[in-house]
């Protein structure tokens, strides 16, 4: 029964999120953002091996930096809108896989 409830639970949480998607993409090229332009350009810096820290100077912690420069090494948008969406897409996938088991588990 317990396992039942879980399934049901992951299929709501599923349906919320296919909406949340579908929304947020209307809003993926609003270029209204503050940290973002920061998180950007230290990851590009960082992806062009400047050490953060030592020849980057920032008052925030390295997992947004890193986090950035993995989706730039990754996805390697051709311009800025499109890096920007594929930012968002990436917030948005890892947000939904540890909801995901957040609701399962």
């Amino acid at each position: 029964m317990i396992k039942l409830a879980k399934i049901w639970l992951l299929i709501i949480f599923l349906i919320i999120s296919a909406f949340a998607y579908k929304i947020s993409q209307s809003y993926s090229f609003s270029i209204h953002f503050v940290d973002e332009e920061d998180h950007i350009i230290f990851a590009q810096y960082i992806n062009q091996n400047y050490k953060l820290y030592t020849g980057l100077s920032s008052n925030h912690q390295p997992i947004p930096y890193l986090f950035s420069a993995v989706v730039q090494k990754v996805s390697s948008p051709p311009n800025m809108p499109m890096l920007i969406k594929r930012h968002r897409q990436a917030i948005f996938l890892y947000t939904f896989i540890w909801g995901s088991i957040l609701v399962y588990f």
